[in-house]
């Protein structure tokens, strides 16, 4: 039997935070079982760990799709892996296809170490101007990081209150759609919302992954040595990052819902 654990990441409370499922494995299962696992769960993204000498080999999945690279459920892995006594080490590696991860205890929280990615200025998407085609006002620059879209808006509100078109958004060439600002309130530096229908997630509650952009883009324009991210979606959750030596560290908590075995 295989056991699974279901976690909200990136929240101190459940409930709050970006739920994702995390699968302990002996082997690696075929695509098409784990694709059928993250579809039945039906979490933004669900972990598959493996124990390969002195690391864990990860993937993750939507419920629509493998996707490259998950912040919110690889901290949920690092939480589950600690939690349930399976390591003992202050630090965890994961390798991935694209490389290696690591995770470290961080005062009371989990940090996750990430290839910076700095995001660039572009005007278009695959020859298509987002803005026009999102019929967007209020947009101070067009970024693009590694997979996603990045819109860094002039206040909170319009990142708050913003209404996406899922359909238009989906027709974007792009993992995922990312508002950005500024925060009013004294708790954040910046506040972010993410879109991502092409992978089959409307809204995601919150990802750790764009916040590999998000910090490489704000935290020198702060001057800071970290910054306190707040993703405002309906659930909410808090990110800390900063930046060192091309490497982006995510900070953040979790909390274990539930556990249990797959039968099948």
């Amino acid at each position: 039997m295989t056991s699974f654990f279901v976690v909200n990441a990136f929240s101190q409370v459940p409930f709050k935070g970006n739920p994702a499922g995390v699968c302990l494995m002996e082997t690696m299962p075929t695509v098409k079982w784990m694709q059928s696992v993250a579809t039945e769960l039906g979490f933004p993204e669900t972990a598959f760990l493996v124990p390969t000498n002195h690391h864990f080999h990860v993937r993750w999945f939507s419920p629509k799709t493998e996707v490259n690279l998950c912040g919110h459920a690889t901290l949920a892995a690092a939480h589950v892996l600690w939690e349930s006594g399976t390591v003992t080490d202050e630090v965890i590696h994961f390798t991935y296809t694209g490389g290696l991860l690591r995770a470290q205890r961080f005062y009371d929280a989990i940090e996750l170490s990430f290839p910076e990615d700095v995001p660039v200025a572009v005007s278009d998407v695959s020859g298509v101007d987002p803005i026009a085609h999102l019929n967007l006002t209020g947009v101070r620059a067009v970024l693009r990081s590694n997979e996603d879209l990045i819109l860094v808006m002039t206040t909170e509100s319009q990142v708050r209150d913003y209404v996406p078109d899922l359909a238009k958004i989906a027709d974007l060439d792009v993992r995922a759609v990312v508002l950005t600002s500024l925060s009013t309130s004294q708790q954040y530096d910046i506040v972010s919302r993410v879109f991502a229908p092409r992978i089959g997630i409307d809204e995601d509650p919150v990802t750790g992954s764009s916040h590999c952009a998000l910090v490489g883009y704000w935290l020198p324009l702060l001057q800071k040595p970290q910054i306190i991210c707040f993703q405002a979606s309906a659930r909410g959750g808090v990110v800390l990052g900063r930046l060192g030596d091309g490497i982006v560290r995510i900070g953040g908590h979790a909390v274990t819902l539930q556990k249990g075995h797959w039968v099948l």
